[in-house]
């Protein structure tokens, strides 16, 4: 808990702009879930596979890329002890990935974590780990359940949040230096430390519904390694380092925000092209003579905007030719009805 104990002891004021950055763009989470949320399982999909492959890569799994592309988008029966594990840590981030908030930080559900990345491979068992304690003259040994510890270590960092005191982001990487540098389980307890980590920052992050987090991170692989190597490397002595540890994660915040708005302005100019073509389908598909209002009623969930855009566009193609002036104005259709779509292959509010 020895990350957990000093985060006081790790930010700067580089990290700190870092992470004023990082909340800017959270606040704008609300814009993903809103225009997202019909295509939420294209996202989820292809979110899931690259997590997977990424996290392969990441952990060293030692499968090509091309199976793993192939165990990352389909079932297969596994090969090896490698594609087995692969295949359990696909359960493991399904399972996150369809429902993130039913998460929660308690050692049972750990311990179910583990067996499952564990499964048909090694049967896993809290670990009981002995200490010296200083008693009198001689050293007394004592044993630690580390079942117990994991527990402890969960509750503290339940306080360290509850008190208000440090940032979110702060306190998880505190977490997950804790979870990798101490043995609870005699097996994968690196590759389940990260998966928990990756759990608590979808819970709390909805950037990572629609942004891949490993692949972002595996970018900087070399970076995060040194961070790990560091933070490994002090972690017995009084003071643990993470600043190049927290440097990767905030990097890795920051590539994964500026993909999400990418995606952001694609979409939307995808949603607004949609709907322009469903309009112009409308248009050349209708009656001969219609008005503004037959294709506001056609489209209720479009603006008005939008309308005059297409209407605007037609009119200068020579398509349409308007017959006066107003809301009350009359339009005619000059060109034959030559499209060869079906208008319910570009109609956005036709989704199933």
């Amino acid at each position: 808990m020895k990350a957990l104990n000093s985060i006081d002891q790790q930010l700067n004021s580089s990290l700190v702009l870092l992470l004023l950055n990082i909340y800017e763009h959270k606040g704008k989470e609300f814009y993903y879930n809103e225009l997202f949320s019909r295509d939420i399982k294209a996202f989820s999909q292809v979110v899931s596979e690259e997590n997977l492959y990424f996290l392969a890569k990441l952990t060293n799994l030692n499968i090509s890329d091309a199976r793993l592309r192939q165990l990352a988008k389909k079932d297969y029966v596994p090969k090896n002890q490698d594609e087995t594990l692969f295949n359990n840590l696909k359960e493991v981030l399904n399972a996150l990935h369809k429902r993130p908030q039913h998460f929660e930080l308690i050692v049972n559900q750990i311990e179910v974590i583990f067996k499952v990345v564990a499964n048909n491979l090694k049967k896993v068992n809290f670990i009981e780990k002995e200490l010296s304690q200083k008693e009198g003259l001689f050293d007394k040994k004592i044993k630690i359940k580390m079942y117990d510890e994991l527990d402890q270590t969960f509750q503290l960092y339940n306080r360290q949040l509850k008190i208000k005191k440090y940032e979110l982001i702060s306190v998880i990487n505190a977490l997950f230096i804790d979870l990798y540098n101490n043995q609870y389980i005699d097996h994968y307890n690196d590759i389940v430390s990260i998966i928990v980590y990756y759990a608590l920052l979808l819970y709390n992050f909805k950037v990572f519904k629609y942004v891949s987090f490993f692949k972002h991170l595996y970018f900087q692989k070399e970076a995060y390694l040194v961070g790990m190597n560091q933070s490994t490397a002090t972690y017995q002595t009084e003071f643990v380092q993470m600043p190049i540890f927290n440097s990767v994660i905030y990097e890795t915040f920051k590539l994964s925000f500026n993909e999400a708005e990418q995606k952001l302005n694609d979409y939307s100019r995808d949603v607004k092209q949609a709907k322009s073509d469903s309009i112009e389908g409308t248009i050349m598909r209708g009656n001969e003579v219609f008005s503004k209002a037959d294709l506001k009623k056609a489209h209720p969930n479009v603006s008005e905007t939008t309308i005059d855009r297409v209407l605007s566009a037609l009119s200068e193609q020579n398509i349409i030719r308007s017959t006066g002036k107003g809301r009350s104005a009359k339009w005619v259709r000059l060109k034959e009805k030559n499209y060869e779509f079906d208008l319910k292959d570009i109609n956005i509010f036709d989704y199933e």
